[in-house]
């Protein structure tokens, strides 16, 4: 799914930021449900760099 979703971004120009290239799956998830406070946290510093990388264009 997240190479498919990365060519539909490309397609109509827009960014695209996977979360599993952050975050780990099942095993590191609470409740196998939501992300741990780490998840949140690894995830949040990987949005940022994505904006700013973005904002540096």
């Amino acid at each position: 799914m997240p190479e498919a979703l990365r060519r539909k971004a490309a397609e109509i120009g827009a960014e695209y930021l996977n979360a599993g290239d952050f975050v780990t799956g099942v095993p590191a998830q609470m409740d196998r449900v939501h992300m741990s406070e780490e998840q949140h946290r690894l995830l949040g510093l990987g949005a940022a760099d994505k904006v700013k990388a973005i904002m540096e264009r």
